[in-house]
């Protein structure tokens, strides 16, 4: 895959390597709010809760739409209870 390209991030993501994809994600110029979502996604993973919840303020404010999205998302779960992420998504 190419370094950056959406689908070597989905790939690392989908291949379990959650550090190495949030590495990547945050070397790149993101711009979107899906690339900030899969981010929080790996930041999530990764336990990182400052990254992850920095990456999915972002992604929904580029996106508002993601919000109901992540508030299902058993990516999320793990913090459901978390204020952190309750401030964001509720």
């Amino acid at each position: 895959c190419l370094v950056g390209s959406e689908m070597c991030i989905r790939d690392r993501l989908m291949a379990n390597d959650n550090r190495a994809a949030l590495e990547t994600l945050k070397k790149l110029n993101l711009t979107e709010g899906y690339e900030y979502y899969m981010m929080a996604v790996a930041a999530a993973r990764v336990k990182d809760v400052q990254a992850m919840a920095v990456a999915l303020q972002k992604a929904i404010q580029l996106d508002p739409q993601l919000k109901e999205r992540a508030s299902t998302d058993k990516e999320f779960y793990p913090y459901a209870q978390e204020s952190i992420y309750l401030d964001i998504v509720d």
